[in-house]
């Protein structure tokens, strides 16, 4: 890993810490590699309204975002907002935290896994 490598995954971690949304967020995908070490997606389940689904792909932290294992995370986020544009939105989902969140049936495996 050469220092601009090792500075960016800083920068990346450093983002993903200090991030809290403002206000409560709808639903979320939460992208980790499986080297073991990012399991703390619970830590975003305060700022949900709905959904938070997790994915699991290959790699470590550095990896996954920045190499060989990025196209994977890529398709992954590129799958996830197509399955949300593609879903019905009603605008009273996002303020009544009791509403039905999207029909998940339609996802593949088990490659998302929602919460």
């Amino acid at each position: 890993m050469t220092a601009t490598e090792f500075n960016s995954l800083r920068s990346l971690i450093d983002a993903r810490t200090r991030y809290r949304p403002e206000g409560r967020v709808r639903e979320a995908l939460f992208v980790f590699p499986d080297d073991g070490e990012a399991h703390n997606h619970d830590q975003w389940r305060d700022h949900l309204v709905d959904d938070l689904c997790v994915a699991g792909v290959a790699g470590n932290h550095y990896s996954f975002v920045l190499g060989e294992d990025a196209a994977l995370t890529g398709a992954l986020i590129g799958e996830y907002i197509e399955r949300r544009r593609q879903a019905p939105e009603t605008d009273d989902r996002a303020a009544d935290p009791s509403s039905e969140g999207i029909d998940r049936s339609r996802d593949r495996g088990n490659e998302m896994e929602h919460d």
